[in-house]
């Protein structure tokens, strides 16, 4: 298994088991999360921050598939130094 294989399946089992640490160590130092349509958020500390205000963890299941080029790790290392977020509310949108 490829390194970057290993990370994103590491990431997605953080989510599935709620573990932020784990899910933290997937991540660049620099880590830039895009939620398109609301905010750009920077750094691992601001996406902790983000993924337990917005109660992520141990509710959702994400599934990180990574497209080519889109999840490049940092030099030298297998580790995601980008994350693009796409929500679609199926129901009414939550209130901010």
């Amino acid at each position: 298994m490829s390194s970057q294989k290993a990370t994103v399946q590491r990431y997605t089992d953080g989510f599935r088991s709620g573990d932020l640490a784990q899910i933290l160590s997937c991540l660049t130092e620099d880590v830039v999360w895009a939620l398109h349509g609301a905010k750009t958020l920077t750094g691992r500390a601001a996406f902790a921050a983000e993924a337990d205000s917005a109660r992520l963890l141990g509710g959702v299941h994400l599934q990180l598939v990574p497209p080519p080029g889109r999840y490049a790790p940092a030099p030298g290392d297998a580790l995601v130094s980008r994350l693009d977020t796409f929500h679609i509310w199926l129901g009414e949108v939550p209130a901010a």
